[in-house]
C-alpha cells in the first residue's frame, strides 16, 4: 500500500534523489527539479517573495511542476522500478513486451 501524508512526500524526496543519482536518467530530467530548486533560492522571482502567501505559491508550483516533467521524461520501467525502491509502489516492474508487436492506435478514415 502506498504511504500517504508526511510519509509520501518523504518518499517522493527518496524518488527524487534515487532518479537524480541513477546513471541511466537522461541529463534533461536530471537537470530539471535541480534547475528548480535554484529558482525557489534565488532571491530575484517572477512574483516578489514579500508578499505574504502569494510570493511563495509561484516557487512552490515551480517546484511541483519540475518534479512532475522529471517524471515524465523518465523512462516508463526505469520510473517503475525506483518507484517500488521508495516505497510508493509494491506491483512488479513492467515486462518487456515481444519487439515484434507495436503497440498503437488508428483510426478508420472512410474516403
Amino acid at each position: 500500500m502506498a504511504p500517504s501524508g508526511p510519509a509520501r512526500l518523504l518518499a517522493q524526496v527518496r524518488l527524487g534523489f534515487a532518479l537524480l543519482l541513477d546513471p541511466r536518467v537522461p541529463l534533461a530530467a536530471k537537470l530539471a527539479v535541480p534547475l528548480a530548486v535554484v529558482y525557489f533560492l534565488n532571491p530575484w522571482d517572477i512574483v516578489a517573495d514579500v508578499a505574504p502567501i502569494i510570493g511563495r505559491l509561484d516557487d512552490l508550483a515551480l517546484l511541483v511542476g519540475a518534479f512532475g516533467l522529471m517524471r515524465v521524461l523518465v523512462p516508463e520501467t526505469l520510473l517503475h522500478e525506483h518507484e517500488v525502491g521508495a516505497g510508493l509502489r509494491s506491483a512488479p516492474p513492467p515486462q518487456a513486451s515481444d519487439p515484434r508487436i507495436l503497440e498503437g492506435s488508428y483510426r478508420v478514415v472512410d474516403d
